[in-house]
């Protein structure tokens, strides 16, 4: 994992935004493993047992999606991803991605956000309700964007599952992945640009991440891959009670 977080956050996170860049990769079929670029706002600890988190971003997930094509993904808490888009290339290979908290005097709810062909206005495509969780009520304590792979550890060897684009981070803007105009919202519907970003690589051999500035970074390894364009195709919604799409009202 590539994890990319603030040396110093504030005590309450409203919301987080970035633009991704997105690929066609190769993962280790014969692992059933997974290839992702995502956000994540969490509270509470995996210790404690009372761990919340909402995570967004894009994955190659052959093993569930039946082919290696980049896909929209959605998820609350553990174990449980949603496939809302298909990525096809056809258009410029980034996507914009926000999630907010929203307070009102009936619902209090964490929107997400998604923006298309190089668009930084986040459109709304759904909501997690706060009622589904236990820690993130009204705002996260730490948010985090990363990109993470699975590794099987077919007889004994390290998985030939990339991670980003496939390059390592010092290629560059037009070959290795980045995540860029990285925000954050420390009041409600206040985004600000991000300060103090740190990262933590567990692998550096094989997969590396290198700091543009505090709202910029690439990530990936450790070979290439063929590059795709973003082009968004709405295909089977996998759906649980969880996550509320809101097409038909927006």
């Amino acid at each position: 994992m590539r994890l990319g977080h603030m040396e110093t956050q504030p005590p309450k996170i409203y919301g987080t935004k970035v633009r991704m860049s997105v690929w066609q990769l190769k993962t280790q079929k014969d692992a059933g493993e997974f290839s992702l670029g995502q956000f994540w706002l969490v509270s509470g600890s995996y210790n404690a047992g009372d761990l919340n988190s909402i995570e967004a971003g894009w994955q190659v997930y052959p093993h569930i999606y039946m082919d290696n094509q980049p896909r929209e993904m959605h998820t609350r808490s553990i174990n449980i991803t949603i496939s809302l888009f298909r990525i096809n290339p056809d258009q410029p290979k980034s996507s914009y991605w926000g999630c907010y908290f929203s307070n009102d005097s009936k619902l209090r709810l964490w929107w997400l956000g998604v923006g298309f062909s190089n668009c930084t206005i986040v459109e709304a495509v759904g909501y997690w309700p706060t009622e589904i969780f236990t820690r993130l009520i009204e705002y996260a304590e730490e948010v985090q964007w990363c990109g993470e792979i699975t590794n099987g550890n077919i007889s004994g060897q390290h998985t030939t599952t990339h991670m980003g684009s496939g390059y390592f981070p010092d290629i560059g803007f037009c070959t290795a992945t980045y995540m860029c105009d990285l925000e954050i919202a420390a009041n409600i519907g206040d985004f600000q640009p991000v300060y103090d970003l740190r990262f933590r690589a567990t692998n550096p051999k094989y997969y590396n991440v290198k700091k543009v500035n505090d709202t910029c970074f690439f990530f990936g390894g450790s070979e290439h891959a063929r590059g795709v364009s973003l082009r968004v195709k709405l295909v089977i919604l996998h759906f649980t009670f969880l996550f509320y799409f809101l097409a038909c009202i927006i």
